[in-house]
């Protein structure tokens, strides 16, 4: 997700955005965010996680394409809502699957070791994509977080298996000894 936070630099710096352009820009991206959080998560409440992994992973790696190529500022409204719709999907959706695992007693367990292990890669990859930008340029950094999404898709897609919907409530509660 690294990639969004790059966008608004890249209009102004790139495209020739104003500032006040870059504020309707991410006011679409906030907008879509508070519209996406509750649907999706009804959404995968209702289907499965593990879908809307797939499906934010695959928003993630077509946004991330397109604005390597895209130069028309009217087009980069359409990047920055369905930025915020994989932004949303993504977080939020991957938080949710990690309390899919084990029991309700040890689900605080497997969130903080879920966030802990993706710790590293969330504090290198600002780093790694300025210095992609500073080496190479925007649309450079933007196709390399194109294929790290695709890459994320294809192993969402092979080693997460389709489950049906978690309720919390139905959750097994490990038996105090």
């Amino acid at each position: 997700l690294v990639a969004f936070s790059y966008y608004a630099v890249y209009t102004v710096g790139e495209l020739g955005a104003s500032a006040g352009l870059v504020g309707w820009l991410t006011g679409v991206l906030i907008f879509s965010e508070v519209i996406a959080n509750p649907l999706l998560g009804l959404l995968g409440d209702r289907t499965t996680h593990h879908l809307f992994l797939l499906l934010d992973t695959l928003a993630a790696f077509i946004i991330s394409l397109l604005s390597g190529w895209l130069t028309s500022i009217s087009l980069w409204f359409v990047i920055f809502a369905l930025a915020g719709v994989a932004f949303v999907g993504g977080w939020v959706t991957t938080m949710i699957i990690s309390l899919e695992f084990g029991t309700a007693a040890d689900q605080a367990t497997y969130l903080g070791m879920s966030n802990t292990l993706i710790a590293p890669a969330t504090l290198a990859a600002p780093f790694l994509a300025g210095w992609c930008i500073t080496a190479f340029g925007y649309q450079t950094m933007f196709r390399a977080a194109a294929l790290v999404f695709l890459a994320a898709a294809l192993l969402s897609l092979r080693l997460l298996r389709t489950q049906p919907a978690f309720h919390p409530a139905a959750a097994p509660v490990a038996e105090s000894a």
